[in-house]
């Protein structure tokens, strides 16, 4: 005895009308569409974490993706206006706003450092997405200093100035003033404000006469340049150690004239 055939309560597509199979497939192409089957990652963009890039992070430099699609593969340079060896990285995204750490770029000089990052997808791979940043590793140089006083006398040793040229506006400057007359030396610190600063009040009483000598350097977070100096003469004594003798003696109506 056979078996009785269940009916199908889902007719294949076949038995749709032909118009209506049209319909379908229309709408299954552009649901496809609207859920980015077909194309290549977009609307992301990359931030490089720090700026600037010195000598203190050089070896851990980071970027982070803003908008970029779970699953893609990332591949990504760093250059640099300075030259050095580009360095490059790949892996897979797992966040849409995912960090890369640890990134090395002691090999690339100073200057402006570019970021370039794509993601790729089986469609192919979206623009490139850029930042960049400062690379400054190198310590202050190019400084001079000028003391504004020569000589330095009893009359101006308790307000003496020096000037600076070629100074790194933000780094911080350190001085001491020394003299070949002894004395104890003078120091004082502060943060340049302007390339060509000039530091003054600065009471030199307590050194010695003699040849006075400035030495002033620079630093950043890369370290400290190599110290600018200058020299000046302190005399600050009353004229000593003479004598007078009348040449008439005695004096008489030949010579008093």
């Amino acid at each position: 005895m056979k078996k009785k055939r269940k009916k199908n309560m889902f007719p294949p597509i076949l038995s749709i009308p032909n118009i209506s199979k049209k319909l379908l497939l229309f709408g299954a192409f552009l649901l496809l569409g609207f859920s980015g089957y077909g194309q290549v990652p977009t609307g992301y963009s990359v931030v490089i974490d720090q700026d600037p890039i010195n000598s203190i992070n050089e070896t851990a430099v980071s970027f982070t993706f803003s908008g970029a699609v779970i699953g893609t593969t990332y591949n990504y340079t760093f250059t640099s206006s300075g030259g050095g060896t580009p360095v490059t990285g790949t892996g897979t995204v797992a966040s849409a706003g995912q960090t890369i750490s640890g990134i090395n770029l002691s090999g690339l000089g100073d200057g402006t450092i570019t970021l370039s990052a794509t993601l790729t997808n089986v469609n192919g791979t979206g623009a490139a997405a850029t930042d960049t940043s400062t690379k400054a590793t190198a310590t202050p140089s190019g400084y001079t200093v000028a003391i504004n006083q020569d000589p330095i006398n009893s009359g101006n040793e308790t307000a003496v100035s020096f000037t600076f040229s070629g100074a790194v506006i933000g780094t911080t400057y350190n001085y001491t003033f020394t003299s070949s007359g002894a004395g104890t030396p003078v120091t004082g610190t502060g943060t340049v404000a302007s390339a060509g600063q000039t530091i003054s009040g600065i009471n030199l009483s307590g050194l010695g006469d003699g040849t006075i000598t400035l030495s002033a350097t620079l630093t950043n977070v890369n370290g400290t340049g190599a110290a600018a100096t200058d020299t000046s003469t302190k005399a600050t004594a009353t004229p000593s150690g003479y004598t007078v003798a009348i040449n008439q003696d005695p004096i008489n109506s030949g010579n008093e004239t």
